[in-house]
């Protein structure tokens, strides 16, 4: 199909692929939503986080999509001691090749891939430092002892 400019439709859509590390905060429903805004959440998390949906976006192998039950990589573990400076990822996915739910055309076999791509997330996430996330959280976010105080002694 061609845009109005002549262009390949094709080649000028950008698609924009959903976060994939996060909560849900919806239920299984209600799609991933990214831990940016959680202020009980800790910059390296989100971090982590970032890094994930980074390798989701410019991987050929897709996410988990519980609606459809397809998709390859299922759920990260993330666990970070800070008296250690460690920090250990467990990554859970479905079979390379599409597993159950594998479509019968072979359109979802990634086996082709998998190990690229395995080596490219573990290359992520061990080449330097834990980015630190830009957060905003709301205003009045911080419980503010004082204001407490002053709210309690007003009652």
């Amino acid at each position: 199909k061609v845009n109005k400019n002549g262009e390949d439709e094709a080649k000028t859509t950008i698609i924009r692929k959903k976060p994939a590390a996060g909560f849900l905060a919806g239920g299984w429903q209600g799609g991933v939503h990214p831990p940016h805004c959680l202020q009980n959440m800790p910059d390296w998390s989100c971090g982590l986080a970032d890094i994930i949906n980074e390798f989701h976006a410019t991987s050929p192998i897709p996410p988990y999509d519980s609606k459809v039950h397809r998709g390859i990589w299922r759920t990260f573990t993330i666990r970070c001691s800070l008296r250690t400076k460690k920090c250990m990822v467990i990554v859970l996915h479905a079979p390379a090749s599409g597993g159950v739910g594998a479509k019968e055309d072979g359109s979802d076999d990634y086996s082709n891939v998998f190990d690229r791509e395995k080596k490219r997330l573990i290359n992520m996430l061990t080449e330097g430092l834990i980015p630190m996330p830009k957060r905003i959280f709301p205003e009045n976010h911080m419980y503010d002892e004082a204001k407490e105080e002053k709210n309690a002694a007003n009652d």
